[in-house]
């Protein structure tokens, strides 16, 4: 089984790098703007549940300086993918 510290890891790699992946796609013409909002959708309500499970958990952690980091890394996460949409959204005002 694995611990809260691997699954955070595990989660925000994943996503970071289907991140990375969609953009290279979205720059290299292969996906367009609609497909690339289609990945960050179905990326939403895992990203809502990891947010929340970090959030929760983090109170129970043994040393706070990794519950800080934690949540920290959560605001941050949003706020990327926050700017994300909205660049998004000044390049293609119709496809909201």
């Amino acid at each position: 089984m694995l611990h809260y510290g691997e699954r955070f890891g595990l989660f925000f790699i994943f996503a970071n790098v289907v991140f990375a992946y969609i953009d290279y796609r979205a720059n290299s013409v292969s996906y367009t703007i609609a497909s690339w909002k289609t990945v960050h959708g179905m990326l939403f309500l895992p990203m809502v549940w990891w947010a929340t499970a970090v959030w929760r958990c983090s109170v129970n952690s043994s040393n706070k300086l990794w519950a800080v980091a934690a949540r920290s890394l959560v605001i941050y996460f949003f706020l990327d993918v926050i700017l994300r949409l909205f660049i998004a959204i000044k390049i293609s005002p119709g496809l909201i």
